[in-house]
C-alpha cells in the first residue's frame, strides 16, 4: 500500500532533516534529504491524487488502484509545500462539505458519506491529532480562517466533554451526539481511552496557536 499519511510524514520528516543537517553544516546530508523530500512529495501529488474525487487516496501497490475509501488522510497533503495551487480550493471544499468532512465535530476519520461510517475509532470519530496536523497544514497554506474554525471546533468538543465528564478522551463523536464513553473501540462500546496524553498536549498547543493569532 502506498499510503497518503505515511508518505506525507516521510516527506515532511526528510524536510526537517534538511534543516538539521544545514544547521550543523553537513551539506551533503542536507542535499540527500532534500532529494528524498522532493521525490516523495512529488510522487504523492502524481500518484495519490484522485482527479475525479478531488482528493488524495491510498494506492494499492499490487493492483495500482486508488482506494475508494474517503478518509481524513485525503487532506494531509495540504502539509506539503509543493501542493499544486489548483488543488487547494477542492480540498478546502471537501473540508466544509457535510457529506465529507464538514460534520458537526470535524474532521471525521472517514467521510460522513462512507457506508462504513460509525462510532468505531478510525471509522468515523474525530481524532485530535489528525485535526492538529491538518490545522497546521491549513496555516502553512495560508488558510488561517479555516484553521481557526477547525481548532475552535476541536477544542469546543473537548471542553464540552471535559466539563461534563472531567476527562480528555482519545477520540470524539464526529456527529456530536454520542457520549465519548459509549463510542466503539475495535468493536467494543468502551469509548476511547480516558486521560489521553496526546489529546491533552495537542489541545494545549492549539490554545497557544489561538492566543498567538495562529
Amino acid at each position: 500500500l502506498f499510503a497518503v499519511d505515511f508518505s506525507v510524514f516521510l516527506a515532511r520528516e526528510a524536510t526537517l532533516l534538511v534543516g538539521i543537517a544545514t544547521e550543523v553544516g553537513n551539506h551533503s546530508e542536507a542535499s540527500f534529504w532534500r532529494r528524498v523530500a522532493s521525490n516523495v512529495s512529488s510522487h504523492v501529488h502524481s500518484h495519490l491524487w484522485d482527479e475525479q474525487a478531488g482528493l488524495y487516496a491510498d494506492r494499492n501497490a499490487t493492483t495500482a488502484r486508488l482506494s475508494a475509501v474517503v478518509a481524513s488522510t485525503a487532506l494531509l497533503p495540504l502539509w506539503l509545500d509543493d501542493l499544486p495551487k489548483e488543488r487547494l480550493p477542492r480540498l478546502l471544499s471537501a473540508l466544509k462539505d457535510p457529506q465529507l468532512f464538514g460534520t458537526k465535530v470535524p474532521i471525521p476519520s472517514v467521510a460522513r458519506s462512507e457506508s462504513t461510517f460509525s462510532t468505531d475509532m478510525w471509522r468515523g470519530p474525530m481524532w485530535v491529532n489528525s485535526n492538529y496536523m491538518i490545522a497546521l497544514a491549513l496555516i502553512d497554506r495560508g488558510a488561517r480562517s479555516e484553521a481557526k474554525e477547525l481548532i475552535e471546533a476541536t477544542l469546543g468538543a473537548m471542553q464540552d466533554a471535559y466539563m461534563r465528564l472531567g476527562t480528555i478522551f482519545e477520540f470524539y463523536d464526529a456527529d456530536g451526539t454520542h457520549d465519548p464513553r459509549t463510542l466503539m473501540r475495535k468493536g467494543d462500546p468502551t469509548g476511547g481511552v480516558r486521560d489521553y496524553h496526546w489529546s491533552a498536549a495537542l489541545a494545549f498547543d492549539m490554545i497557544l496557536l489561538l492566543r498567538r493569532g495562529l
